[in-house]
């Protein structure tokens, strides 16, 4: 986790936000967070700025990694996710399914219902729990 870019992944993932929404609720263009995290480019004051209020992070942290004031757990995800697809999926299975991973402590945060590229009828399930 060294460059800039990392730092915000696991920041974005840590509020489940994908960067359209983070740039979205910041003001921050895309092109400019694409630069950041994909060129490793430093960001500018008023970017640095805005991203560490967002993130309630400091500075050094954000630039380097290193930070004396801070314990680094905070920054480990709270969440973790998981994506499943069927093909040809009854609703009597998709139940069960259902109620078989809440009792595991995974939230449903969204289903979809699609056709596949070969015209099977499919449903992907996105989960997401606490670690």
């Amino acid at each position: 986790m060294d460059k800039i870019g990392d730092r915000l992944d696991i920041l974005l993932k840590n509020k489940g936000l994908t960067r359209y929404h983070f740039c979205k609720n910041t003001g921050i263009s895309q092109s400019t967070l694409s630069r950041i995290v994909n060129k490793n480019s430093k960001p500018s004051r008023n970017v640095l700025n805005t991203i560490c209020n967002y993130f309630n992070v400091t500075e050094e942290w954000l630039l380097t990694g290193k930070d004396t004031n801070i314990n680094n757990s905070a920054f480990k995800p709270k969440y973790e996710y998981e994506v499943i697809t069927f093909d040809n999926f009854d609703a009597g299975h998709q139940q069960r399914y259902l109620n078989e991973r809440s009792q595991q402590g995974w939230e449903l945060i969204s289903a979809v219902h699609f056709t596949d590229t070969d015209g099977t009828p499919c449903f992907r399930f996105y989960f997401k729990r606490k670690v």
